[in-house]
């Protein structure tokens, strides 16, 4: 101990200080400064005084870590007894704290506090809450769906109300119904479904024909709309019962006419999904006596075909034919013909005809207008009528020639020369039963013809073409009965002479 005070152990022993970190280096500090100059001047040396070291990170984290938890912070810990060396510093008390920093170890893994916090219960909990906010928010996203899809439902079912309201603003004179209109459509409504019979067609239908397209379009009068036109179809449609005789309107009830205003449900009568009438078939005793002019009210027929007796129906064809028709049969009528060659012109009721078929109605005359040489048909069959047709005519139309398919003109008993017949598109050409005579050798039967039909025209004689003959697309060819039957060895592919 020869480094020490002489006076050092009669010195009464200093009291250990227990000291706060900031209070150690004060001491230290101010023993330094008053210690240093007696022992440089006993001991003729300097002594060095160590500068302080920065904290150690460690120590920052182990105050962290206590924080967290339940233990006191650092700072409520009691401090060790600091111990001073023989020259007045606290090198024990360093050496003491450096030797407790060894034993911590080198690395502390950190912890989530939300781990380190909750039990496996409350972690349960957890996953359980956010399971239940998914399921919630699943259900919102399918609660606004479903009012989404109402709104564009409520849209799509308002919208046409409001536009026919806006439609209707400043348009009132069109888009509503006067008295008489509003009565026919009310009794038609009202009464006519267990009356029909007592419904006033004859007032009631040049009425409703008045109401204008404005209202009809309307689609806030849709419903009105849908009656008027429901009206005027069985006003169509009953004309013909009215205007047949006892024992025709008998006929007609046993089919169901007039039973109820359900027309489509009357025998004879096929209707199209909106309800209109698009085809009549009307056969004797159930047949009118005339063509009545409410008739045009079916402004959807398309077909319309007729068998009477010879005796009815009668009187001339005329405008009542509503123009849509495409398709026109008459067997065994007593019609006078047509009422002019205007029913067959671009406007006229007849100028849109596709097929027009007439059998047995010998009063219709022994000609046919020359307007129909204008009409598009693509059949034309004329039978057993006395007709006295033009073959010229007929073999020479432009229209004919590109739309004739199937001519018959069977059984009228005409005296003609076959000398032309311009129609590249025919199929089938029936001439029989007449009393045809001559073939010209240049007449040149069409080439794509399936059906030749010459039977029972005893004085026909002349020349075949070698066409018809090689045809590969002809089916059935007849000259039996001719004047070609009576050639010895005559052939001609597969037609027939004897």
């Amino acid at each position: 101990m020869s480094d020490l005070h002489p006076n050092a152990a009669l010195a009464p022993p200093r009291p250990s200080l227990s000291l706060e970190p900031g209070a150690i280096r004060a001491v230290k500090t101010s023993t330094s400064r008053s210690a240093r100059p007696s022992l440089e001047r006993e001991k003729g040396k300097a002594i060095s005084v160590e500068p302080q070291k920065p904290r150690d990170p460690r120590r920052q984290h182990i105050n962290f870590r206590r924080q967290q938890s339940d233990s006191p912070p650092l700072a409520t810990q009691p401090a060790p007894p600091a111990t001073y060396d023989a020259d007045g510093g606290e090198g024990s008390t360093r050496v003491s704290h450096e030797n407790n920093y060894e034993k911590l170890p080198s690395f502390i893994p950190l912890q989530s506090p939300k781990e380190k916090l909750l039990s496996p219960e409350e972690q349960e909990f957890e996953r359980a809450l956010r399971r239940r906010r998914i399921r919630v928010m699943a259900i919102c996203a399918i609660i606004l769906l479903l009012v989404i899809a109402t709104i564009i439902l409520l849209v799509r079912i308002v919208r046409p109300k409001l536009v026919g309201a806006i439609d209707g603003i400043g348009h009132n004179s069109t888009t509503t119904l006067n008295d008489d209109q509003s009565r026919c459509l009310n009794d038609f409504r009202d009464n006519a479904p267990s009356n029909p019979t007592a419904y006033q067609c004859s007032n009631c239908l040049p009425t409703l024909q008045s109401v204008s397209s404005d209202f009809l379009n309307s689609a806030s009068n849709a419903r009105d709309a849908d009656l008027i036109a429901a009206a005027k179809q069985f006003c169509g449609a009953s004309s013909i019962f009215t205007s047949a005789n006892t024992g025709g309107q008998n006929a007609f009830s046993s089919a169901g006419w007039m039973k109820d205003v359900k027309i489509c449900t009357w025998g004879g009568v096929t209707c199209d999904g909106s309800g209109s009438i698009t085809a009549l078939s009307l056969q004797h005793p159930a047949i009118p006596q005339v063509i009545p002019g409410a008739l045009s009210a079916l402004t959807s027929l398309v077909s319309l075909s007729i068998t009477g007796d010879k005796n009815d129906p009668t009187g001339p064809l005329n405008g009542s034919l509503p123009s849509s028709l495409r398709d026109l049969q008459l067997y065994n009528t007593s019609f006078q013909g047509f009422e002019s060659d205007a029913i067959f012109k671009q406007d006229g009721a007849l100028a849109k005809l596709k097929s027009l078929t007439m059998d047995g109605n010998w009063a219709m005359g022994g000609s046919l207008p020359d307007s129909i040489l204008n009409v598009p048909l693509q059949n034309l069959t004329v039978r057993n009528q006395n007709l006295y047709p033009n073959l010229l005519g007929i073999g020479s139309s432009t229209v004919f020639a590109e739309t004739l398919e199937l001519l018959d003109l069977s059984y009228n008993g005409f005296t003609q020369n076959l000398t032309s017949l311009s129609l590249p598109r025919l199929l089938t050409l029936d001439l029989s039963n007449n009393n045809l005579v001559f073939v010209s050798p240049g007449f040149a039967f069409p080439s794509l013809l399936r059906v030749v039909h010459m039977q029972n025209n005893p004085a026909l004689h002349g020349g075949l073409s070698s066409a018809l003959c090689q045809s590969t697309w002809l089916t059935d060819c007849n000259f039996q009965l001719t004047g070609f039957s009576s050639t010895p060895n005559i052939t001609c592919g597969i037609c027939r002479f004897n």
